[in-house]
């Protein structure tokens, strides 16, 4: 969960997963300070924690920047894998106005050979790669869902191809959105709308609380103004850049080349959007520029453990027999893989800070939140 920020919406999806799964134990991962497309978040993983923990959830474990600045498919893998390896039987996620035999039909076919060999004989770069993936699929079933491109749905029918990858034997729950469209940039349902209506307003300088939980917890202000210096600081000085899971040269060369005539950091992302890349995928190629982030280790152990409700401890005993190692505080050694992951979350930390004039980087030390509230608010 992205819980940005944490809304009405969140609620009501994670009371209707714990109804319908009936767990032992909730699990969330959260991807933080920063989200899927590129953004700082505007609820900081301090603040996260605790509502999650508020709301039911009895673990919270972390997506680290490294992991979900990135793009759907590793977005969902990374995701997938962290939970399996903290022995989840069953994964519930958020979908729009789609059955889940849909999603499982679309998710098995995009990974077949036919698909793929058809895919990548007709994509071109001409438009995205998301927007191919579908047309890909059109033409091979004409009544295609036109709901399956939706960005929820999007993320679902990833985490069903890495689910089968890493453990088909993980049971997949849909659970429906209510309230307006993920993407609806207006308010039109006062008790649920979208996560992009709540932030457009925030941004804009309007108070929000009324349609958010009564919970205590800051909404950050992002001075896009220090993203744009710090992107211009960082052009300036690197005269090359090497190409990993998120950049390569040619994105690189797009952002130097419309980073002069830019007066905005909306204005160069708008500068960049084209056919062949979308908003998030720009946003998340100037954090990875600001950040200089390394490549992704091929191999590595993240299990991070951000806030734990104390009346389910017992949980920990089952993943010392399964010899499962997790760990909280940033100070913590693990291994040179897993360290570069750590060392890069450090730094994301650092920056989250310095863009929000916050002071939390002394909490990363100082993980995980211990929640006294016996068996939460279910």
């Amino acid at each position: 969960m992205e819980n940005n920020p944490f809304h009405k919406g969140h609620q009501y999806y994670i009371q209707e997963a714990i109804n319908l799964v009936k767990p032992d134990y909730t699990i969330v991962i959260t991807s933080g300070n920063y989200t899927m497309r590129g953004e700082f978040s505007i609820i900081n993983k301090i603040d996260k924690t605790n509502v999650l923990l508020q709301n039911g959830i009895d673990f919270i474990f972390e997506l680290p920047f490294m992991l979900s600045n990135h793009s759907a498919d590793f977005f969902a893998y990374h995701t997938v894998k962290i939970l399996n390896d903290l022995q989840i039987t069953d994964l519930a996620f958020g979908c729009e106005d789609i059955s889940l035999d849909e999603l499982i039909n679309y998710a098995h076919f995009s990974d077949s050979k036919i698909f793929n060999k058809y895919f990548q004989e007709t994509y071109h770069g001409e438009t995205s790669y998301k927007k191919h993936h579908f047309e890909t699929y059109k033409h091979f079933f004409n009544d295609a869902n036109p709901n399956l491109s939706k960005p929820n749905n999007t993320l679902a029918i990833q985490y069903i191809k890495q689910i089968k990858k890493i453990n088909p034997n993980i049971k997949i729950h849909k659970i429906n959105r209510i309230g307006d469209d993920d993407l609806e940039s207006n308010i039109i349902n006062n008790l649920y709308p979208s996560g992009t209506a709540l932030r457009n307003l925030h941004i804009n300088n309007h108070n929000i609380l009324e349609y958010l939980p009564n919970y205590n917890y800051t909404l950050n202000r992002i001075d896009s103004n220090k993203i744009l210096d710090l992107l211009k600081y960082r052009m300036l000085v690197q005269d090359n850049y090497n190409s990993n899971q998120v950049l390569n040269e040619g994105i690189a060369n797009l952002i130097k080349n419309n980073l002069n005539n830019t007066i905005s950091l909306d204005d160069l992302i708008n500068k960049c959007v084209g056919t062949r890349y979308s908003a998030s995928r720009i946003r998340r190629c100037i954090l990875t520029l600001i950040m200089d982030t390394p490549n992704i280790p091929s191999s590595f152990s993240y299990n991070r453990l951000l806030g734990f409700n104390e009346s389910k401890q017992e949980y920990f005993k089952l993943l010392k027999q399964k010899d499962i190692k997790i760990f909280s505080s940033l100070k913590t050694e693990i291994d040179e893989n897993t360290n570069v992951i750590i060392e890069t979350e450090k730094k994301a930390s650092l920056l989250y800070d310095l863009v929000n004039n916050t002071n939390l980087y002394l909490s990363e030390y100082t993980m995980p939140i211990k929640y006294k509230g016996g068996n939460n608010e279910r």
